[in-house]
């Protein structure tokens, strides 16, 4: 229930921000590039499949980012690579934005336990967890216009 909640904050933040070039848009993560296969995502990382449908898949694996440990939840949509949420334990936000700024720069937007980093085709979020921790997602454009639709199936699914 919590993460659904810091979920559903995240979408109502990213839908109060307009994009804005103002950073260099990352090409992938961890050396798998946007658009990549699972197949290719099994070459760099040692996943396991966490949710799957129809159209959307979730790897999931433990992994490091600029050395901290990190899970990491790799989305697919229709087969390509187009998105990570990094879940950081025992990594405070401020701890993260600092290491966010120095790669991207300043927060393109910033509200209160909240920034992000939003460009034409790649944007990247930083909230506040419910226990201090900091999640983190990386994501396309194709991913963050797919949320909505894929929200409204799992509403219509618990109906």
């Amino acid at each position: 229930m919590r993460h659904g909640l810091a979920f559903l904050t995240l979408l109502l933040f990213i839908h109060a921000c307009s994009p804005t070039p103002k950073f260099k848009e990352p090409e992938g993560f961890g050396g798998l590039k946007w658009q990549t296969s699972v197949e290719e995502l099994q070459k760099f990382f040692d996943a396991y499949r966490y949710v799957k449908d129809t159209e959307f898949e979730i790897q999931r694996s433990n992994s490091k980012f600029e050395g901290i440990p990190v899970v990491a939840e790799f989305a697919f949509l229709r087969g390509c690579f187009v998105g990570v949420r990094l879940l950081f334990q025992r990594t405070s936000y401020e701890k993260m934005k600092e290491i966010l700024e120095a790669q991207y720069g300043p927060p393109t937007t910033e509200l209160p336990e909240k920034a992000g980093w939003l460009g034409k085709q790649i944007s990247v979020y930083l909230i506040k967890g419910p226990n201090g921790d900091s999640i983190a997602r990386i994501e396309t454009k194709q991913l963050t216009e797919f949320y909505p639709t894929r929200i409204k199936a799992m509403t219509d699914q618990t109906k």
